[in-house]
């Protein structure tokens, strides 16, 4: 066999493992970008009535996909009856995969908030408004999956 052809031989399968390499990278790129399935599910949760200026417990049953090993970044505000929104986080906060974890070792299987109530929100119905965003792969560092949980709090006069 020549050199000529041997070269030949040699490029031939540099360029067909070269281009499957490419396939099964763009393979995975497009199993991660198909991962839109939140890894947080909200089942239920109770609130109990809370007066202005004090503190709401509100308890929410979850499940946790822990397997994915996600971290989320979130915020969270308060919405009274009038539609007046404060901010409880003041700014964004990240939860690790690892902190996510730890979290569910301590509360399996739920979520509890505490939140104080604004002194001036307006009595009646009020809302928490969690927004989270989860990175599961490198693809959500670009596109994280988006979810939104809204749980209600009567709001009472405050105590005289």
């Amino acid at each position: 066999m020549s050199n000529f052809a041997k070269l030949y031989r040699l490029a031939t399968f540099l360029l067909v493992f070269g281009a499957s390499m490419v396939c099964v990278a763009v393979g995975q790129v497009v199993v991660w970008a198909m991962d839109r399935t939140p890894p947080f599910v909200v089942n239920s949760y109770t609130s109990s009535p809370t007066h202005r200026g004090e503190t709401a417990k509100i308890k929410v049953t979850v499940k946790r996909d822990l397997t994915r090993m996600c971290s989320v970044t979130y915020s969270r505000m308060f919405l009274d009856a009038k539609g007046v929104a404060w901010d409880l986080t003041e700014g964004v906060r990240l939860m690790t995969a690892k902190s996510l974890d730890e979290l569910d070792k301590r509360n399996p299987d739920m979520l509890a908030i505490k939140i104080k109530v604004p002194d001036q929100a307006a009595v009646g119905k009020g809302s928490v408004m969690t927004v989270l965003e989860y990175v599961c792969n490198p693809v959500h560092q670009l596109y994280p999956i988006p979810m939104v949980m809204v749980t209600d709090v009567d709001v009472l006069p405050k105590k005289e």
